[in-house]
Order: C-alpha cells, then sequence, then structure tokens
C-alpha cells in the first residue's frame, strides 16, 4: 500500500487506524518473515526461564513457531507476514520465553517422521528420545521374535518408533499417568493390533522376562549384557 493509499485508508476507516490521518502503529503493518524471526531470536535469548544448550536453538524455535503462526511448514524470508499471523508468533514466542515448551504452544510435536499429541502432564519426546529409539530399533532387528516394553512410556514415542521400524515387533507400553496413556493409545491404535498400553506397571509374570528382548524406562535404555538377562 502507498503512503497517498495508506493515508486514504486511514482517514476512511478511524475506527480502524486510529484518529482521522493518523498512521498505523508499526504493530499493525505488515513486517517481513526475517524481522519477526529476528524479533523472536532476540527475545528467546534473553530469556532466563529458558535453556539454551544447543547453539542457534533459539532461530530453530523461532522459525518452527513463525510457520505454525502462517499454518505453513515453510516460509519466505522476505514474505510480508499480516497483522494476524503477526499477533499469533508473538504470542507464541512470550509463551516460549516464559519456559513453556514448543510442543505444548503446538499441541504436538513431530518424532522419527511421526506426529504425536504433546499436552500439558504428558512426557515430551526430547532429543535424547531420538537416540533411544534409534539405539533401541538397532538392538530389536537382530532379533527374532522380538518383544519390546517401554515403561514410563509417556505419549509412546518410542513404542511407536519401535512399531513403525521394525516387523514383527511386540509392542507393550506401560506409565502409571492415564493422560500419557490416553493419548499414546489414540495414536497408537491406529498403526498396530499387537501393541498394548496399560496405566499399571506391567509385572514379570506378565510376559516372562526370558521373551523380552530389550527393556527401556524413560530415556534410559537397558540394553547390551543387562537386556540379555530378560
Amino acid at each position: 500500500m502507498t503512503f497517498f493509499r495508506e493515508r486514504f485508508a486511514a482517514s476512511a476507516m478511524p475506527g480502524l487506524y486510529g484518529r482521522v490521518g493518523r498512521r498505523r502503529p508499526d504493530r499493525m503493518r505488515p513486517v517481513k518473515a526475517a524481522q519477526l524471526v529476528a524479533e523472536g531470536i532476540r527475545i528467546l535469548k534473553a530469556s532466563p526461564a529458558i535453556d539454551h544448550w544447543q547453539k542457534d536453538r533459539e532461530e530453530i524455535e523461532s522459525e518452527e513457531l513463525l510457520q505454525f503462526a502462517l499454518l505453513s511448514d515453510e516460509y519466505d524470508p522476505d514474505e510480508e507476514v499480516g497483522a494476524g499471523a503477526a499477533k499469533r508468533f508473538r504470542g507464541y514466542i512470550a509463551r516460549r520465553a516464559k519456559g513453556e515448551p514448543t510442543q505444548l504452544i503446538k499441541g504436538y510435536t513431530e518424532f522419527r517422521g511421526l506426529e504425536l499429541v504433546a499436552a500439558p502432564g504428558v512426557f515430551v519426546p526430547r532429543d535424547s528420545s531420538e537416540f533411544l529409539a534409534e539405539q533401541v530399533i538397532a538392538r530389536l532387528k537382530r532379533r527374532e521374535d522380538p518383544v519390546f516394553v517401554e515403561l514410563a512410556c509417556g505419549v509412546g514415542a518410542v513404542s511407536l518408533a519401535v512399531r513403525n521400524e521394525t516387523w514383527g515387533t511386540k509392542v507393550y507400553g506401560s506409565d502409571i499417568a492415564a493422560d500419557a496413556i490416553r493419548a499414546a493409545a489414540e495414536r497408537l491404535s491406529a498403526t498396530s493390533d499387537t501393541a498394548r498400553l496399560d496405566a499399571e506397571l506391567l509385572m514379570a509374570h506378565v510376559l516372562g522376562w526370558e521373551r523380552v528382548r530389550v527393556l527401556s524406562h524413560g530415556n534410559d535404555p537397558v540394553a547390551g549384557p543387562a537386556a540379555e538377562r530378560f
């Protein structure tokens, strides 16, 4: 919009733009996507409520939240972002700066090509969870008739990855949190008829430890020599 057209719009719609002849506040004007990302990075870097453990993590999260605000999987740095999307983005950044995980802001998380529910009170998979899944899957692929048990499975990220990336593995997940089991069961039931989840801890006699090939608990895999005992 040119300067003259903008002044005409301001004069014609004072309720939207303020007093007649007054230009719109900067926050109401379209802004370049790159500017919003840079703004998000500055805010996140200054936040004492989040862990700055990874180089460029703030940039990654700022871009991710902008894409979420744009309802898109990508963005053009030179793209002009409308007022509505910019407002959503700034709201997301404010929540993240207070320490709320990006996954909870979005309501879902991506894990090894899968989209999983992210909700308060349910463990959110982390980068270390990806490493755990990788190690578990590598061991299960070497076994015949493998059985996998995940204690404290949360949303079932590792269980889902195992079921998705191995052939014929019987998958069992367990967690004491009913909300976690509910979220995991909804996603898991759509992919497997050999997977089971329970809100109570699995006991040894349910399966017989001699059948369990890999057992995992939270973020700590019980594998190698320890797993051989089960």
